[in-house]
């Protein structure tokens, strides 16, 4: 596992948590089912992405095409029950961030200077609850991640198109 984190390490207590609330396994799951939605989607060039623990606060697959000005993120925290859908720039040079913001501007989303370019799924919906709902399913809830990942794509596809 990578350490990173507060000075450039996890702390013991999030090294805990990723173990006891079964984190990798946990987006291992997460990963098979955004799989079996983009087969069902028929989109061969969207690429998934392993499972990302550098980062205490970013566990997460992602999920990107070619064409896409943004990619996708299905984080985990680190209690292991909600899923948070979110765009975010490709990278941080500076054409993604501009095509990012044409992306944002077309959702009708805020993209602020001297932020990391991020829109959740959960602000595009007018969400602002941090709870489960359908914007921010559980992770049990698979039916409602697969509708997250399908409306995901849709929205890049026909903002992007």
């Amino acid at each position: 596992m990578h350490n990173r984190a507060k000075g450039g390490r996890f702390t013991e207590e999030q090294v805990a948590s990723i173990k006891d609330n079964l984190i990798l396994e946990k987006l291992e799951y997460l990963q098979a089912i955004a799989e079996e939605t983009v087969n069902e989607l028929g989109c061969p060039d969207i690429q998934i992405s392993e499972c990302d623990i550098s980062r205490a606060q970013d566990l997460q697959i992602r999920l990107r095409a070619p064409s896409w000005p943004c990619f996708m993120s299905l984080k985990i925290q680190l209690t292991g029950r909600n899923i948070a859908p979110a765009f975010a720039a490709m990278g941080g040079k500076k054409e993604d961030h501009q095509a990012f913001k044409r992306f944002a501007d077309q959702l009708n989303q805020p993209v602020m200077k001297g932020t990391p370019h991020f829109i959740g799924l959960w602000q595009i919906d007018g969400n602002p609850k941090r709870g489960i709902n359908p914007s921010r399913p559980s992770l049990d809830e698979e039916e409602q991640i697969a509708d997250c990942i399908k409306r995901m794509c849709q929205m890049v596809e026909s903002e992007h198109s």
